[in-house]
């Protein structure tokens, strides 16, 4: 009987590591997917943003910040954006807060551009919210 309970515990380790390496991933960036291609974006304040904030089109994540830089006495964000959504090269972004505990978010408003935003290309700002 011993033996039973032992590998029962074993077996129930295994699965909570397991299932703890899959929630991890889930819900980072997986260091195993391609980046993707690479949109820059100047902001007046970066507003929180920090490296693997969320960059979001219609509450959907599209991508995820890569750098924040000073520039021009505003912020250069560089952005790294999943290779499944191409964006119209007239596409704005905001920096947002998002949800209750006020997590900052880069905010994608698409263009109307029959033109697709080319892969180093800039995003222009929308004016800050009043």
């Amino acid at each position: 009987m011993r033996g039973g309970a032992e590998l029962r515990v074993g077996l129930f380790a295994l699965v909570a590591i397991a299932a703890a390496v899959y929630f991890s991933m889930a819900t980072t960036d997986n260091p195993f997917k391609t980046k993707g291609y690479v949109l820059y974006a100047h902001v007046p304040t970066a507003g929180g943003l920090q490296p693997g904030s969320s960059i979001e089109m219609a509450g959907v994540r599209i991508g995820a910040i890569n750098e924040v830089t000073i520039q021009d006495g505003g912020a250069r964000l560089e952005l790294g954006m999943d290779p499944t959504y191409q964006l119209p090269a007239d596409s704005k972004v905001q920096v947002t807060s998002k949800g209750m505990l006020g997590d900052t978010v880069l905010k994608v408003v698409s263009g109307v551009s029959d033109t697709v935003a080319p892969p180093l290309s800039s995003l222009k700002a929308l004016a800050p919210p009043p």
